[in-house]
């Protein structure tokens, strides 16, 4: 994406006489780490000056040759949790003198898989994922603690907030319940990336006047990956735009070991950041 963003600037510099507005070239700062450098740059003030922005992310699960973007929500809230379980260690053979933080942890597995079933809106998709359970040294000791870690994923704050609320309480209750304590630590990661609708039209159209209409991928669904690309847009008008390279070439998905990307989607990313400069400009006047 760097290439990407660099080639974009090269060609718009050596063709000055053809860019009507000022472009700031942003590259994301620390986009994998939680926090990310966003907020940060966003308080230092470089969108201040902004209109519109647009960010473009090379995606294997399109097709390559596709060209795809969201009217509204496009990905998900990334928020992480750490959910810790104090109990009573003691012997294996005799677990009614322990109270047994690994069992009551695969309890509340159970319990916080309910919140997206039996707590949320049906029609507004989310995800609760637990990545890590970890507890006890040995076959037949009972260990004092238990600890979990996992992740959760929403399209939007209500369900986000939801989320948080009905797991604190399944923590805490179903470990009070055998007699132990159950804490959850949230962190709250990127907020879900909603695409401005007048500029995701604008990408639409883009798309369709260089690249033909074939090219637009019209039934682009939101994935519950997440972006911290959202923080731009809570402050900015602008839209993020999936590049296809999903083939032969690129055939595992994102963070697969085996995952490699097919450089021939490159100069199509690059086209689509020119043209929507160039078009801007027209279309803005």
């Amino acid at each position: 994406h760097t290439a990407v963003l660099l080639a974009a600037a090269k060609w718009l510099s050596e063709h000055r006489d053809e860019v009507k507005p000022n472009v700031l070239f942003l590259f994301q700062s620390s986009e994998e780490r939680d926090p990310s450098g966003a907020s940060a740059l966003i308080q230092q003030g470089v969108l201040d000056q902004v209109d519109a922005i647009f960010g473009i992310h090379l995606w294997q699960p399109l097709e390559k040759g596709q060209i795809g973007v969201c009217h509204g929500s496009m990905m998900a809230a990334c928020d992480e949790f750490t959910i810790t379980i104090e109990g009573k260690g003691g012997h294996g053979a005799m677990p009614q003198e322990t109270i047994d933080p690994i069992f009551i942890a695969s309890q509340i597995v159970g319990g916080i898989q309910s919140v997206v079933s039996r707590s949320l809106n049906p029609l507004q998709p989310a995800v609760v994922t637990v990545g890590k359970v970890e507890g006890g040294s040995t076959y037949n000791i009972i260990p004092n603690e238990a600890l979990m870690l996992g992740t959760t994923r929403s399209l939007t704050e209500e369900t986000r907030q939801r989320i948080y609320t009905h797991m604190q309480r399944i923590v805490e209750g179903v470990s009070a319940s055998y007699g132990a304590t159950g804490r959850m630590e949230y962190r709250w990661g990127p907020p879900p990336l909603v695409n401005d609708k007048i500029q995701s039209r604008y990408v639409e159209q883009v798309v369709k006047d260089s690249f033909g209409e074939s090219v637009y991928a019209t039934e682009l669904a939101p994935t519950m990956a997440a972006e911290d690309f959202a923080y731009y847009l809570e402050s900015c008008p602008g839209a993020f735009i999936f590049v296809g390279m999903g083939g032969e070439a690129s055939a595992y998905p994102h963070h697969h070991p085996q995952f490699d990307i097919d450089e021939d989607a490159i100069p199509i990313a690059i086209e689509l950041f020119v043209q929507l400069v160039l078009r801007y400009a027209r279309q803005t006047g």
